[in-house]
C-alpha cells in the first residue's frame, strides 16, 4: 500500500514540476510523507498484533500459526521508516532524477537487505536473520532517501542546482 500511494502521488508530482508550482510540490511532499508515516504505523501495529489471525488463512497448524506471528512482526517493525524512501523516490523522477530514485529503491530492496540478512544469518547460524535484517534494511534505506532529499531540495524548491 505504501508503495501503491507513492505511485499515485507521481503524477501530482509530475504536473507540479512542469507547472512550475513548486509550492503545491513541497506540500504534496510533506502531506505524502505524513500520508505514509501513518500508513506505516498503522501497518506495524497490524503486523504486531494480527499475525495470528492472518496465518489462519494460510494453514492451521499451531506451529505455522506461531511462526508465521513471530516472522510478520519482525517484518514489518521498520515499516514507519518506509515512509522515507516512499516519499523521496517519486518527487526525484518526477524532476528527472531517475537514477538516483533507482538507486534508493535498489540499495533498499536489494542490497541492504540482503547484506543484513547474510551477516544475520551468519552470525546467528539462523534462519530467522533474514526476518532481522528488514527493519535496518528500512533504518539504511531512510538514511539514504534523506541524503538524495538534501542533495536534490533546491530542485525541489524551484531553485537552481
Amino acid at each position: 500500500p505504501m508503495l501503491s500511494l507513492s505511485h499515485g502521488c507521481l503524477p501530482i508530482y509530475s504536473y507540479c514540476y512542469g507547472a512550475k508550482n513548486f509550492t503545491r510540490f513541497i506540500n504534496t511532499i510533506k502531506i505524502h510523507f505524513i500520508s505514509e508515516v501513518l500508513m506505516g504505523g498503522v501497518l506495524t501495529v497490524l503486523g504486531a498484533t494480527c499475525g495470528q489471525f492472518l496465518a489462519r488463512m494460510f494453514s492451521s497448524s499451531i506451529f505455522f500459526k506461531n511462526i508465521f506471528a513471530e516472522a510478520l512482526r519482525y517484518v514489518t517493525s521498520g515499516l514507519c521508516f518506509n515512509a522515507f524512501s516512499m516519499t523521496v523516490f517519486p518527487p526525484l523522477q518526477a524532476t528527472g532524477r531517475g537514477i538516483p530514485s533507482a538507486i534508493i529503491l535498489f540499495l533498499k530492496q536489494l542490497v541492504f537487505l540482503l547484506a543484513f540478512a547474510q551477516i544475520f544469518c551468519m552470525t546467528l547460524h539462523d534462519w530467522w536473520g533474514n526476518m532481522y535484517a528488514y527493519p535496518l534494511a528500512e533504518i539504511c534505506g531512510a538514511i539514504i532517501s534523506l541524503a538524495a532529499f538534501f542533495i536534490y531540495r533546491k530542485v525541489f524548491y524551484g531553485k537552481k542546482e
